[in-house]
């Protein structure tokens, strides 16, 4: 292959029916999706840095043909076509890590180049997850954003440690992230890592490069939902709680959620001026790497999701609680980085992700000093934030049975019904909420607590 003429056969796979529709389709809008900045001229540079790639180095073609399979065949046919291709995904695998071991063993006191970096990126984040693989998609309303950056189907996969780790080494033996200079190449080391540490819950290890375009920026735009624009955040902005040092960073980040959630409402409902989909996600990664990083979080390079117990339901007794108290700024984080996988960065549900910041926010909870948090309606939306990552496959774990039993205790006096849950969504606005996509979930969690 080459990018005068990308469907020239350079090598015999290039004649198997199934790496040409991989290739194909990759050239055709694949990679474009995975880093949507555009030239000049209205092209998608990373497809050129591509496209390079895989005509003269063969870690690079076998990588991304890996890569490729799963997500061409995921996004084209579903699920139950991937089992079906095994046998070729596993050639590709074999061939990918026998040209990876090649480059590795020639590398010497080298530099690492761009095309060795991509391989490890690709095979760090490309491990198939078997649990994974049995959760359908779900059915309702989505960020457009989860179209881009292969979030959908990055969600059925799960980092692989090691191979993570030797990205880290082979990008520190090139003096950083910033000193990788193919096109696209640093978008993609970025987001593996970002993926990484969505999954682990802890802060990214690489430095942030993404920027927030100006016409973006907070307060600059008088676009938008009106509900949004005025809405969104204010209980919590003026919430006597969260006032003082300890939440300024929390405070901080509100105005930036607002202001991807404006651009993200765009996205669904276009306005006379079209906005760039580059900038928009530019400005969701870099709000969500600050979520992630809120209250100091460290970097983990333990990717392994710690195993949680199964909660006592006996219930403990009430105190008031410790506001500025490591564990109640932790809540804080795990509610804000729910809302953030819903609608900045919504890596797929299968991902396990949701459940397991649910199953942590619980856990805090169920400690006596946050048996009932001093506010209310901080008390209403951490409850509904951690319910709605239940769906739609656990409400009827223990974590989930605990956390719909303490959101009807919340509700059921004033809030019961469809009058009540009209008035709840409205108070849920004046916090980190976006219609489109919450009110959808918290209704059925609504006709779970009080069918009709």
């Amino acid at each position: 292959m080459s990018w005068e003429n990308p469907f020239r056969y350079r090598r015999d796979e290039d004649q198997i029916p199934t790496i040409q529709q991989i290739l194909h389709t990759s050239y055709g809008g694949g990679w474009a999706s995975l880093v949507p900045v555009k030239a000049e001229d209205g092209t998608f540079p990373i497809v050129r840095t591509y496209a390079n790639f895989i005509s003269h180095s063969d870690v690079s073609y076998y990588t991304i043909l890996y890569a490729g399979l799963f997500h061409h065949t995921f996004q084209r046919h579903g699920l139950d076509w991937i089992r079906a291709l095994y046998p070729l995904w596993f050639e590709l695998k074999s061939k990918a890590f026998t040209a990876l071991q090649l480059e590795i063993d020639a590398l010497g006191s080298q530099s690492p180049s761009d095309e060795l970096l991509s391989a490890v990126l690709t095979l760090s984040v490309q491990e198939p997850n078997p649990e994974a693989l049995q959760v359908p998609p779900i059915k309702y309303p989505e960020s457009p954003l989860a179209r881009f950056q292969l979030l959908r189907s990055v969600g059925y996969l799960k980092p692989e440690p090691t191979h993570l780790k030797a990205l880290y080494y082979l990008v520190s033996r090139r003096g950083g992230i910033h000193n990788v200079k193919s096109f696209g190449i640093i978008n993609t080391l970025a987001l593996a890592d970002l993926i990484a540490a969505t999954c682990s819950i802890t802060a990214p290890v690489f430095p942030c490069i993404w920027k927030v375009p100006g016409h973006l920026e907070a307060g600059s735009s008088e676009s938008g939902n009106r509900s949004l624009r005025e809405d969104f955040g204010t209980w919590l902005r003026y919430m006597p709680i969260l006032q003082g040092p300890s939440f300024q960073p929390f405070m901080d980040l509100i105005p930036d959620l607002q202001n991807v959630t404006i651009a993200v409402e765009r996205l669904v409902n276009p306005q006379e001026t079209e906005l760039d989909i580059g900038d928009v996600i530019s400005y969701a990664n870099l709000t969500h790497y600050r979520t992630l990083k809120l209250f100091n979080q460290e970097p983990s390079l333990s990717i392994n999701l710690p195993a949680l117990p199964v909660p006592s339901l006996e219930p403990p007794q009430a105190t008031s609680a410790g506001t500025n108290s490591a564990p109640f700024l932790e809540i804080l984080r795990l509610t804000t980085l729910i809302y953030s996988n819903l609608v900045i960065f919504p890596l797929a549900v299968a991902s396990g992700v949701r459940f397991t910041l649910a199953t942590r926010i619980q856990r805090l909870l169920w400690k006596p000093e946050f048996r009932r948090l001093q506010d209310p309606y901080l008390d209403f939306w951490v409850v509904a934030m951690a319910c709605i990552a239940c769906l739609p496959h656990k409400l009827g774990t223990p974590e989930a049975v605990l956390l719909l039993q303490r959101l009807e205790n919340l509700t059921k006096v004033s809030y019961a019904g469809k009058d009540g849950l009209q008035t709840f969504i409205e108070i849920m606005k004046g916090h980190l909420w976006w219609d489109h996509v919450c009110s959808a979930y918290i209704r059925e969690i609504w006709q779970h607590l009080y069918p009709e």
